[in-house]
């Protein structure tokens, strides 16, 4: 078992714990996929055994206009007037933000000027993408196969 390990060029990490070698490859694919139909820059990648007994390393702070979106945009995110103010404030950004959702799924958010795109790594195992327009609405819902390996339910 490894820690798959995606890096970006701004210093974005992010990790996988506990893959093996179907998931790391499923994992990486799904992710280049992501990033390219997203229209970001697609991760470097490296497998962490999980025997290596070195720290973590530590994410480099992320320039100005890539840090964090606040819990309460976030919180919030089932208004619409919270989304419309993420699409004014964050509409520029040329990367994706993750983090995990109420359910304890993983997310990324991709914010545009006129669009949002929310991928989760839903529990179940499936990949669901939800899109919402220029106004905020929800736009759509689409399902891009599976993230977790042997889950039926």
């Amino acid at each position: 078992m490894v820690t798959l390990v995606a890096k970006w060029s701004n210093g974005v990490k992010r990790e996988f714990p506990h893959q093996d070698t179907l998931n790391c490859i499923i994992n990486k694919a799904e992710l280049e996929m992501w990033c390219e139909e997203n229209n970001f820059e697609k991760p470097t990648f490296e497998e962490v055994p999980e025997t290596d007994p070195s720290p973590t390393v530590d994410v480099p702070a992320a320039p100005d206009d890539l840090k964090s979106i606040p819990n309460e945009l976030t919180a919030n995110f089932g208004d619409i007037d919270c989304r419309r103010k993420l699409m004014d404030m964050y509409g520029d950004s040329k990367t994706m933000y993750s983090g995990v959702n109420a359910e304890g799924e993983e997310v990324w958010v991709s914010i545009a000027k006129d669009s949002i795109v929310v991928t989760t790594n839903q529990k179940n195992g499936w990949v669901r993408k939800n899109f919402y327009d220029e106004e905020g609405f929800a736009a759509g819902e689409t399902f891009e196969g599976r993230w977790k390996v042997g889950t039926n339910r």
